[in-house]
């Protein structure tokens, strides 16, 4: 017998109250008529003929035609009613028929008590038979299937989230986490399922599941509660896509509530050499897209894990699944997500300075400039990758970033006609699902400012001559073409200045004032701001030219100052010590 096939074999469920007789060859009663699904008659063998001569043969056969003609509350007889199960089969629908009768509605401590007692009652048998009798799978059988049964009727407490602390203290997490080991993976599949669903979303999330905060407390106490697999558990998981993506699945649900896991999935579970291996290998799977975005969650929850991705290489491997996408769009939506999922990662490793050293040295700025240019959908999210590639973390890294990217890796060249508005038609009409113009439109105008801010930076030793370079092409860019691109910056700045004057200013919630005006685009306005602040600085040719369209716009020199002020008053304290003097350039009017 293969107990394996015996768990996965498909079968329809039978209903209790059918009262199906068994087939012990005694004349079963006539059914009575019930709401219930009626039950289908099993085709006849061999067996169920008796011998005789093909006229007594064919004398049956005219018979049961009859008989059909007659309807079904006609029948008299009883042929044909044998349900063509066996006892085992039988029993297991009796078990599914038991879980589907309890009462949801009325599940209260002392019901989930009950369920819990079955169901410590059928692991501690399974366990005693299975050690008796380690080799006759015929003897523990029986127990492996109301073992089975149990577990998954122990989902039935997703439907009463109030009842999780009482969970706690009944050992259901332990319990659940115990049949990961189980000698038989359908078990530990029936476990990863049944965890699954006590932490789906529609029970961790209060908005959605409707609960109180008090719920909430239990829920989280109940996660916390669940202990962490061992690394067998973890390997015998990953023998097999299914129960992987079972066990990621309940990764990503307890993700939501428990901020430390991260850490403890890194320190504590071979998960995460797995996934650094798995992400390296070439061929698409919708496994693989999975673990890149589980690796893009926990990276921005934990820096350790974001500083262990980035020392085991992480950095050139999405940089490897990146360049797939290069020349080419997605096939599928399964690959659009892949490829979101991969730059979601990539600009979480960003954000730390190591994270950036990683990104140039492996030549990603590079990549990211063939795949403007070559304005495929791989496009929209490299511009925002040169956004978090260039923001200015680390002073000197800052530098050593803008430097190659000006000077080695020819980055103006793509980002300048974005920051014009090149493209946004075209983009728009290729990808009207993914593309945002004005999205488009902040990555370019804050990758403009942290070059400019980086090369024009001072009190940040090495790379002197080169940045003498870098700086001189940036300010020739703006000069260049009867200063379009100092113009382009003015008109931005009256645009996004119009869009963040609309949010109501006379709300009593300042908090909530400010994040309207976010939403708006204040952060781009002020970096406008800071942008016209530093060309002011730096030429007096711009200076003039900033004063003129200034006052031709019909706006005081003291409200770029006051955007900018703003700004800096909710910046970090790197940004005030890099940008605090350039505002007095804007202050009074002229």
């Amino acid at each position: 017998m293969n107990i394996d096939e015996l768990f996965r074999a498909p079968a329809p469920k039978r209903k209790a109250e059918l009262g199906l007789p068994s087939f012990s060859g005694a004349p079963p009663a006539k059914l009575q008529k019930t709401g219930a699904r009626s039950a289908q008659p099993r085709n006849a063998t061999v067996e169920d003929v008796s011998d005789g001569d093909d006229a007594d043969n064919d004398g049956m056969r005219a018979g049961v035609r009859s008989d059909a003609a007659m309807g079904e509350d006609e029948v008299e007889d009883d042929r044909f009613f044998g349900d063509g199960l066996s006892e085992q089969e039988r029993h297991i629908y009796d078990l599914v028929d038991q879980a589907e009768n309890v009462d949801v509605a009325e599940l209260d401590a002392s019901a989930l008590k009950k369920v819990m007692l079955r169901f410590d009652k059928a692991l501690t048998k399974n366990q005693a038979l299975r050690a008796k009798h380690p080799d006759e799978p015929t003897k523990f059988i029986d127990s492996e299937i109301d073992l089975d049964a149990e577990a998954r009727s122990l989902a039935i407490l997703a439907t009463a989230p109030h009842l999780y602390r009482d969970a706690i203290r009944l050992g259901m997490p332990q319990g659940l986490i115990a049949l990961l080991t189980h000698e038989n993976p359908d078990i530990g599949i029936a476990a990863l399922e049944v965890i699954g669903e006590l932490t789906d979303d529609d029970v961790i999330n209060p908005e959605e599941a409707e609960i109180g905060v008090e719920d909430l407390r239990g829920i989280r106490e109940f996660v916390a509660a669940l202990p962490e697999p061992d690394q067998d558990a973890a390997a015998a998981a990953a023998a097999r896509d299914e129960t992987l993506w079972k066990y990621l699945t309940v990764l990503e649900n307890l993700l939501a509530v428990d901020e430390s896991l991260p850490d403890r999935i890194l320190t504590k579970t071979t998960f995460m050499p797995y996934f650094i291996e798995t992400m390296r290998e070439k061929a698409f799977t919708a496994l693989r897209s999975y673990i890149v975005e589980l690796l893009a969650t926990m990276a921005q929850q934990s820096d350790r894990v974001r500083g262990a991705l980035i020392e085991q290489g992480a950095v050139d491997s999405v940089l490897l699944i990146l360049s797939a996408f290069r020349k080419r769009n997605p096939d599928d939506a399964d690959h659009a997500e892949y490829l979101a999922n991969a730059f979601s990662l990539l600009c979480c490793l960003l954000g730390t300075s190591k994270g950036q050293a990683a990104f140039r040295t492996a030549e990603g700025l590079e990549l990211m400039v063939l795949m403007i240019q070559a304005r495929q959908m791989a496009r929209i999210g490299a511009m925002r990758v040169l956004n978090y590639a260039t923001l200015p973390l680390d002073r000197t890294e800052a530098v050593n970033v803008a430097v190659h990217a000006i000077c080695t890796a020819q980055v103006l060249k793509c980002v300048f006609p974005v920051y014009m508005g090149a493209d946004q038609k075209k983009m728009s009409r290729a990808f009207k699902a993914e593309y945002r113009a004005r999205a488009d439109e902040e990555h370019a105008v804050s990758t403009v400012v942290n070059l400019l801010r980086a090369v024009t930076m001072s009190g940040v030793d090495g790379a002197e001559e080169r940045r003498g370079e870098a700086k001189e092409r940036m300010l020739k860019k703006f000069a260049e073409r009867g200063h379009e691109k100092v113009i382009q910056a003015l008109e931005l700045f009256v645009s996004y200045r119009e869009r963040v004057a609309t949010v109501d200013a006379d709300q009593e919630d300042e908090d909530q004032v400010y994040l309207d005006q976010l939403e708006k685009g204040l952060f781009t306005l002020s970096q406008l701001a800071l942008l016209l602040a530093i060309l002011c600085r730096e030429s007096a040719e711009f200076r003039d030219l900033v004063g003129f369209l200034l006052d031709k716009a019909g706006i005081p020199r003291a409200a770029v100052a006051e955007v900018l002020a703003s700004y800096l008053g909710h910046a970090d304290p790197a940004a005030v010590q890099d940008v605090a003097d350039v505002g007095i350039f804007l202050v009074v009017d002229e």
